[in-house]
């Protein structure tokens, strides 16, 4: 799999600046500047990185729930599959609103996996290095692994706006990365090439990870499906339909002010998939009331 370094390069989204913006991509090129400034703005007031990190985490949230249709719910938490597996923590599950759920406190809940529409992970700063040395990026892809890795059942197929069919439910519980600021698009491109490009793509994964992988394409089943960066502003994503009809190809990816624009699109195409053809949790395999 090349995930944007090498010759199977990939498809760039067409320039989304344009002499006359589109209202909503204006909307949302204000709401990006608005997220910067309230970060800068805490990060003056607030000392403690817990609450600096709640903070962040509270903005995109609400952003999140002003934006995307009322048939989806959200909660800080973990993720719990039928075999008992957990996700560790995640600053926002988006969920189905009517799935049951492991109420804990106050938006603080131990979801089925089979309720997760997407998991998004909250940084302040996208930090990237070699695939040898920790940085936020490598922490990322040890909770996207960890995320994907867990089993979700009654996958059923939806129809795509563009007249195919896409199954409602992915195959791994897709997991968005967000982060207020980040480095260069062609930076985090060349990190994550590092680990892509070589012939011994899984063994890098594996060491990334810290966790044993002998899965075949694992960096196709456990990369995050979406990372969005809001200064710089981009948005690199796999191509796996949903953004875009898709290309068979490796990446989108575009440099752009607009990249709350994606990053809704995406999360917004996911919730109208799920209620199209809204699969049951079966919540009774996480459980086992009659011994």
């Amino acid at each position: 799999m090349d995930l944007g370094i090498g010759p199977h390069f990939i498809c760039e989204l067409p320039t989304l600046v344009l002499m006359s913006k589109r209202v909503a991509d204006l909307h949302f090129d204000s709401v990006r500047r608005q997220l910067l400034e309230l970060l800068t703005d805490t990060s003056v007031t607030a000392n403690s990185s817990a609450i600096k990190g709640r903070l962040r985490e509270g903005f995109v949230n609400k952003f999140l729930k002003n934006h995307l249709p009322s048939l989806a719910d959200y909660a800080n938490g973990e993720l719990l599959d039928i075999h008992d597996s957990r996700s560790g923590e995640i600053d926002i599950i988006l969920r189905s609103s009517w799935s049951p759920r492991l109420h804990l406190d106050s938006g603080v809940e131990v979801v089925p996996v089979d309720s997760a529409l997407a998991c998004i992970e909250i940084k302040s700063r996208l930090t990237t290095a070699s695939f040898t040395r920790s940085s936020e990026l490598r922490k990322s892809l040890r909770a996207s692994y960890r995320v994907k890795s867990l089993h979700r059942q009654n996958l059923q197929p939806a129809p795509m706006a563009w007249g195919d069919t896409f199954r409602n439910l992915k195959k791994k519980t897709p997991y968005l990365l967000v982060a207020y600021k980040g480095p260069k698009l062609q930076t985090l491109r060349r990190r994550v090439g590092e680990v892509t490009t070589s012939p011994d793509a899984n063994d890098n994964l594996s060491t990334l990870l810290a966790m044993d992988i002998q899965l075949p394409s694992a960096l196709a089943d456990y990369w995050p499906d979406a990372i969005v960066v809001l200064d710089p502003p981009y948005y690199l994503t796999l191509d796996d339909g949903i953004l875009v009809p898709s290309q068979s190809q490796d990446v989108v990816f575009a440099s752009t002010e607009s990249c709350l624009s994606l990053l809704c699109v995406y999360l917004t195409r996911l919730v109208e998939l799920w209620n199209n053809a809204p699969p049951p949790c079966n919540f009774k395999a996480y459980t086992d009331p009659l011994g």
